[in-house]
């Protein structure tokens, strides 16, 4: 009989220690850090879905360039078309005409008051944004931050100024 109540101590305490080793600094701190890279992948992942990032990718040339959205919709302008160009702050991009209007990123074919029927790619988040104008169409666009929105305003203005000159001079 002692040897039966000796034996079910012993499993007790085995089971006890396998509860406790459960929970011992070391498969807690294993646990952790396999729960942090799991996170980190679930936000980006969230962050992603939900239209985090850049609206657009540019493609440069030295006679336009072409913006192309998030669904692979593309717009191109050349510089020497370009009847108005300018930087603008706190736009109010009216409401999506068709495209994506929820997320972070904004884009496709919308209307305004000031602009009327237009092109759109941008970041939401983004507190400016390049007006492109041609006799028949604007395009609105920013790209990842207003320092970088400012700059690429700034290079597109001396394209569209190159282009300016170069069909004066013909």
């Amino acid at each position: 009989m002692k040897e039966k109540e000796t034996e079910t101590t012993t499993r007790q305490t085995q089971k006890s220690n396998q509860n406790n080793n459960s929970r011992s600094p070391q498969n807690l701190a294993k646990y952790r850090s396999l729960l942090l890279p799991l996170l980190i992948i679930i936000i980006y992942t969230i962050y992603q879905f939900v239209g985090g990032g850049a609206a657009a990718d540019f493609a440069w040339s030295e006679t336009s360039v072409t913006v192309i959205c998030p669904d692979e919709t593309e717009f191109t302008l050349d510089y020497a078309d370009v009847t108005s160009l300018e930087l603008c702050t706190d736009a109010d991009y009216g409401t999506c005409i068709s495209g994506n209007d929820s997320g972070s990123a904004y884009y496709g074919t919308w209307e305004n008051d000031l602009w009327g029927t237009y092109s759109l790619c941008v970041t939401q988040s983004i507190g400016n944004c390049i007006v492109m104008q041609t006799d028949d169409a604007t395009l609105v666009i920013n790209y990842e931050s207003e320092e970088i929105t400012s700059a690429l305003f700034e290079e597109i203005q001396k394209y569209c100024d190159a282009a300016t000159v170069q069909a004066a001079a013909l």
